[in-house]
């Protein structure tokens, strides 16, 4: 059962109400077994329910599919086991998984060892669960009922381990996307930016036999204005196409098309001797 939130002016098994007027209701984990519903139907009661780490068995009686009783006694306090049995069953549970037995008996003077020579063969051996023992004068019919606790198998609850494990696993999930998303988006800025689209590199001026750089203010010109700010990166058409972005205009000013006219310039010139 997941506990959301409690209030003191909430009942017991009553819907909890906020002051802003929503609702808050338990969610019961019930176990069914396959089969043999009518008696849960007609009653308007759930066979078991887990909770906590225990399984909450309801008392189990000799009922036929029907919901009827067995009329013998015997045979009825077999089937009553029969029954709980199979609840334990769909919860992955066994009777040696019980901690706690409650027994409903109809004039327990006449029955108590008749009914206490067949638990045995359901009991199992040492330890045993705690027990307690109930005459009553009427059962719906039936004259044994057994109600039990167990301890859920710590292999069918979530443990903590596991939890933390898959949480790990999908934040690095996440951490390497955000690796892949952020390096693309950082390119497609750099693509989609006037100054990154024109990027032209000069190499290096043509140099004197005395080491003398002709037009190097042309030259710090032509490479700083083209330089992205992202990466010294030039994309191709075909980069735009894969990420199904638009390819910007080659220049947008004038001060772009100078640029481009003084790198021309540059690259045009013949080596000199």
């Amino acid at each position: 059962m997941r506990i959301i939130a409690v209030y003191p002016d909430s009942g017991c098994g009553e819907d909890g109400l906020l002051p802003s007027g929503i609702r808050l209701m338990s969610h019961r984990d019930v176990v069914f077994p396959a089969g043999r519903q009518a008696l849960y139907e007609r009653n308007r009661y759930s066979p078991a329910i887990r909770s906590n780490g225990f399984l909450f068995v309801s008392g189990q009686v000799g009922s036929r599919e029907d919901g009827s009783p067995e009329p013998d006694f015997e045979a009825q306090v077999r089937l009553a086991f029969e029954n709980l049995n199979a609840v334990l069953a769909a919860a992955g549970c066994t009777f040696d998984d019980v901690i706690d037995v409650t027994v409903f008996m109809v004039d327990p003077e006449t029955n108590f060892e008749k009914a206490w020579a067949i638990v045995p063969e359901y009991w199992g051996e040492a330890p045993h669960p705690t027990l307690t023992g109930i005459g009553v004068t009427w059962l719906y019919g039936f004259q044994f009922e057994i109600k039990v606790i167990a301890k859920l198998r710590a292999d069918r609850l979530p443990s903590m381990r596991r939890i933390a494990r898959h949480l790990r696993s999908y934040l690095l999930m996440l951490l390497m996307a955000a690796f892949v998303v952020v390096p693309v988006a950082d390119v497609l800025a750099c693509a989609v930016e006037p100054h990154d689209s024109t990027a032209v590199h000069v190499e290096s001026a043509a140099e004197d036999a005395d080491g003398d750089t002709d037009n190097d203010g042309k030259h710090a010109a032509a490479c700083s204005h083209n330089h992205c700010h992202h990466s010294n990166l030039s994309l191709p058409a075909s980069t735009f196409a894969a990420f199904g972005t638009p390819q910007p205009a080659r220049w947008t000013n004038a001060g772009d098309a100078a640029t481009y006219a003084v790198a021309q310039d540059e690259l045009a010139r013949p080596p000199r001797a």
